[in-house]
């Protein structure tokens, strides 16, 4: 099967879809004021650097089960379905264990655009080390026809977002489109993506792309939090997260609009399985 993904709402065949082994509380920054709502805000602090599985181990229980029935739906849908393994100690301890571990969430350190597998540059540190609990698929790139491509290591330590040469990239961020044309959201907070990692990408991907940077609301930390592309011309999409107004390419889509609040509450964050059919919350 080839590698290839041209836009959101293309007929999903295959995906990665992370996997709760464990989940280290991350130490609190400001990165996740744009991420954890307010009645999770304390619990998230308290919690840092702990296990859940340890000191809550129902709860834990309850959100793998929540995940592996989503990859349930997905297989019986037809989709193939890749997890990742599981992180060795000596991989766990790379970064400070107080930066978190969280590996049940794929999306933020892969991108892939038409046949490019992109190992992104995650600015958080617990997202840094998944794409090597995935390392075994990216082996499968080339000889499947497409491209692998890895982003520049950043640095050892959590960043402060005050270093705007850095690259980061977080695939919350980055929707293809059919054309060639790919928007990447970039956030006022400087919490995920930057604009050097917007550029990166562009010059990654070559000029036959054209990659354009989408400013977000310093509130919200992803593109993918604020827009769902159900199909080509239909939107899912919070007006007031976007900081610069909507972008001229979905000016003549209809959008359904939902509120900031919405957006917070991650209300556009749906998995697209094909153009009448999402996974939704």
């Amino acid at each position: 099967m080839k590698i290839q993904v041209n836009s959101e709402w293309g007929n999903l065949k295959e995906c990665v879809f992370g996997q709760m082994h464990d989940f280290i509380f991350p130490e609190w920054t400001d990165q996740y004021e744009t991420i954890v709502t307010p009645d999770l805000k304390q619990y998230v602090k308290d919690n840092a650097g702990k296990r859940r599985s340890e000191f809550e181990p129902e709860g834990h229980a309850k959100t793998v089960a929540q995940q592996e029935a989503v990859v349930k739906a997905l297989e019986d849908l037809g989709v193939i379905v890749h997890r990742p393994k599981k992180l060795t100690r000596e991989q766990e301890t790379f970064y400070p264990i107080s930066s978190g571990i969280t590996q049940g969430w794929a999306r933020d350190w892969l991108g892939v655009i038409g046949n490019n597998y992109i190992e992104l540059a995650p600015r958080r540190l617990a997202l840094r080390f998944d794409k090597y609990a995935f390392r075994y698929i990216a082996e499968q790139v080339i000889d499947r026809g497409g491209r692998w491509l890895a982003m520049p290591e950043s640095p050892k330590v959590q960043d402060d977002g005050t270093d705007p040469s850095i690259p980061f990239l977080e695939g919350g961020d980055i929707f293809p489109f059919p054309d060639k044309k790919v928007l990447v959201g970039c956030n006022e907070g400087h919490t995920a993506s930057s604009e050097a990692g917007i550029k990166w990408l562009q010059a990654a991907l070559g000029d036959e792309y054209d990659v354009e940077h989408v400013p977000i609301n310093g509130e919200l930390i992803h593109l993918d939090c604020m827009l769902h592309t159900q199909r080509e011309g239909l939107a899912v999409a919070c007006p007031e997260g976007f900081a610069a107004g909507i972008p001229d390419y979905l000016k003549d889509w209809d959008l359904i609009e939902i509120s900031l609040d919405d957006a917070h509450h991650l209300g556009a964050n749906h998995l697209v399985v094909n153009e009448e059919t999402a996974i939704v919350a």
